[in-house]
């Protein structure tokens, strides 16, 4: 695996970078033959689990050390695509039930009980001479939710929640993240939301004529791929499709992934002009979602043509709802989870991303800041009117990482911890 700058998550390059020399070389596939604490073992899982993380949806991304019976390390493996092996399987590969004995097996997320795409973790577990499992969290998904720890117990294994309690690093946030998008998914049955821009050193986001071109440098941008590569689809409104007429494909070498993405488009006026903007040559139809409000595109396109598209696009457009007087971004998340969407990246334009973070609807933002100032421009927060500093909207464990000159900060929203 090479470590570049784009091809995994910025918090597994913050966590490597608190491994010692020996733990970082096992990272990046060195074999040592040393001993590690179960600390130790569960970091170096969850820096595994991150290089699952552009192929595995819907599943989590989960990571699997093995440690033999003295603590030595034996093996590591990750959940590699969705329907392939479990982390559990793929890092017990090549072991021998000699090796196996009495060993300790550290994985991030509770070992599946039930059979889908593959068997059961935890039954595969049961069956082999190991003594010990620790996982980090508790599947939220009701087919495990504790049924694994209980097959393994009754098999008469040892079997240990994670707990932080006696090591100097506390993981369990960096258990959430990693797998934070099906945790969310299965905790409140949502489409997680991701809010991510570029900005200057003075907030702005474009020009006050709307040119944007560039603030961040060429790494920003290449990572804004990996980006949309661990999303289901990626969200903008129509004025960014009409003024800078984007592909908003993923454009990374070995990644094939076919993204789809979802304009908010409530007077339809890319909808009726769909076929002159260059997304459609890069999309596959059935992956384009579009946000309509139904009476005011009409209003707007009162043409039978028109209601000829809505006729023909239904499967693919949610409708907005107005009946309070504004759009509400809560049933428009129910209904992005409706059509299957568990993860969604926002990424402008302003009006966009302004409408979604001054609702408090969104559960991540990746905001890339460059040492630039625009002075006069637009802004993705102008319209967000503070009366009170406690009403601040605040990064929960927020965590930053340069990309050359530009940084990026990111944290989550309080909203639904």
């Amino acid at each position: 695996m090479i470590l570049n700058s784009t091809n995994i998550d910025f918090r597994a390059k913050l966590l490597l970078e608190s491994f010692s020399s020996e733990l970082r070389l096992l990272a990046t596939d060195h074999q040592i033959d040393f001993s590690l604490t179960t600390n130790e073992a569960l970091a170096l899982a969850i820096f595994e689990a991150y290089r699952g993380s552009q192929r595995v949806a819907p599943n989590p991304c989960v990571g699997c050390v093995v440690l033999d019976q003295h603590g030595r390390f034996l093996a590591k493996g990750h959940h590699e695509f969705y329907g392939g092996p479990h982390a559990e399987v793929n890092a017990l590969n090549g072991l021998t039930e000699e090796q196996l004995k009495e060993a300790h097996v550290i994985v991030t997320l509770e070992p599946c009980a039930h059979q889908g795409k593959t068997p059961s973790c935890a039954k595969t577990l049961a069956n082999l001479p190991i003594k010990k499992v620790t996982y980090g969290l508790k599947d939220p998904n009701p087919l495990v939710a504790g049924a694994g720890a209980e097959i393994l117990k009754t098999a008469g294994k040892e079997v240990h929640l994670y707990n932080p309690a006696g090591y100097d690093l506390d993981l369990t946030q960096e258990l959430e993240e990693v797998a934070e998008i099906f945790l969310f998914n299965f905790r409140f049955k949502k489409t997680f939301l991701s809010l991510k821009w570029a900005q200057s050193l003075d907030g702005k986001t474009a020009l006050l004529n709307g040119e944007s071109k560039w603030i961040t440098n060429p790494l920003s941008r290449e990572y804004s791929h990996f980006l949309r590569s661990i999303h289901d689809a990626t969200m903008v409104g129509a004025n960014t499709i009409v003024e800078d007429n984007p592909l908003l494909n993923i454009r990374m070498e070995n990644v094939d992934k076919k993204s789809k993405i979802v304009i908010f488009d409530p007077y339809g006026k890319v909808l009726v002009k769909e076929k002159e903007f260059q997304f459609t040559e890069v999309h596959q139809s059935e992956n384009i979602y579009y946000l309509i409000d139904e009476l005011e595109s009409k209003r707007i396109n009162p043409t039978k043509q028109f209601e000829s598209i809505l006729e023909s696009k239904v499967s693919n457009i949610i409708f907005l709802d107005k009946t309070k007087g504004f759009y509400d971004p809560l049933k428009i998340n129910d209904k992005l989870f409706d059509k299957g969407l568990k993860s969604v990246l926002i990424e402008g334009g302003a009006k966009t991303i302004q409408f979604f973070l001054k609702n408090c609807e969104w559960q991540r933002i990746y905001t890339f800041i460059a040492p630039i100032i625009l002075g006069q421009g637009q802004s993705y927060s102008e319209a967000i009117v503070n009366h009170s500093m406690e009403n601040k909207i605040r990064l929960n464990y927020s965590k930053s990482f340069s990309f050359g000159a530009d940084l990026l900060l990111s944290g989550i929203s309080g909203n639904y911890n």
